[in-house]
């Protein structure tokens, strides 16, 4: 084990099946050059998100990375992306969520500049509630930005990427 907080994914048969993050729809170019690189599998018959760290792995990426574990393993509303599991094989670290299949907002809103007034005030709504739920937890997102909302294929938006999140207990509220 890689950290002593590290449990495996449920999924002991996972199975990559893409190549790169730019062979997704949902991607981020900011991230081409970083250590990371975002993947779909199979987990039990279902496809799922696969977002892997190899390369170097400074002790900041992988704080980041414990960091986003742990606040991913307490997040459970359905405007949030679903955790499912880490695996640390091959020397590799692999976080696994649900896939949401539209991609990012960013994108969507990029590419598919067509979603109507109706459209656009429902994804507010449900990433406001997902954040809402977040901060009635005491989690700080601290990255909130159209690439980091994600979209199923039902138009559901999932909050995405607690990499820089923060824990409080001190939150208050107005």
């Amino acid at each position: 084990k890689i950290f002593p907080w590290t449990f495996h994914c449920p999924c002991a048969l996972l199975t990559v099946v893409c190549v790169c993050q730019k062979n997704l729809p949902w991607r981020n170019a900011q991230n081409f050059d970083s250590p990371l690189c975002l993947h779909s599998g199979t987990c039990r018959g279902t496809t799922v998100a696969v977002k892997i760290l190899d390369g170097d792995l400074n002790d900041e990426v992988m704080e980041d990375f414990k960091n986003e574990v742990i606040v991913m393993s307490k997040l459970r509303h359905a405007n949030l992306l679903l955790f499912m599991g880490l695996s640390t094989g091959s020397g590799k670290l692999k976080l696994v969520t649900e896939y949401a299949s539209r991609g990012s907002l960013h994108d969507i809103l990029r590419e598919k500049p067509g979603i109507d007034f109706k459209g656009k005030m429902l994804v507010a709504k449900q990433s406001s509630l997902g954040v809402f739920w977040l901060h009635q937890s005491k989690i700080l997102h601290l990255d909130l930005k159209p690439a980091n909302i994600f979209v199923d294929e039902n138009w559901v938006t999932k909050v995405a990427d607690f990499g820089l999140s923060q824990l409080k207990d001190d939150i208050q509220f107005a």
